[in-house]
């Protein structure tokens, strides 16, 4: 049996409907990082030997936490920070028909 663990911001409920208000701290900017550090602690994770795939600048905290870190199709301020660490840049680019679509992996350094 494969075990499935998420990270993510829980969203208050009462009477079976969410309210709108964040339980804790909500899973954004150092929080991914944080999560990052929690798991690989608990699993003995080497994070020099992960990956970590982000598209916003609030997500380099997380980005900065691992050996491989990705930035896909990330917005200007983490492309700046991505550019200048170094860190690897892919753009999806999505082409739709009427029967499929079909996502296709472009590398920065192929464009």
């Amino acid at each position: 049996m494969v075990e499935i663990h998420v990270c993510a911001t829980r969203l208050e409920e009462k009477g079976g409907r969410w309210t709108g208000q964040v339980l804790g701290q909500p899973m954004f900017g150092e929080a991914k990082a944080i999560a990052v550090w929690w798991f690989a602690e608990k699993w003995k994770l080497n994070l020099a030997q992960c990956a970590a795939y982000g598209d916003s600048v609030h997500d380099q905290w997380m980005l900065a936490s691992v050996g491989k870190p990705v930035a896909v199709n990330p917005d200007s301020r983490l492309r700046m920070t991505a550019r200048r660490r170094g860190w690897e840049i892919v753009e999806c680019e999505q082409k739709s028909s009427e029967k499929t679509k079909i996502a296709k992996m472009v590398p920065e350094s192929a464009r």
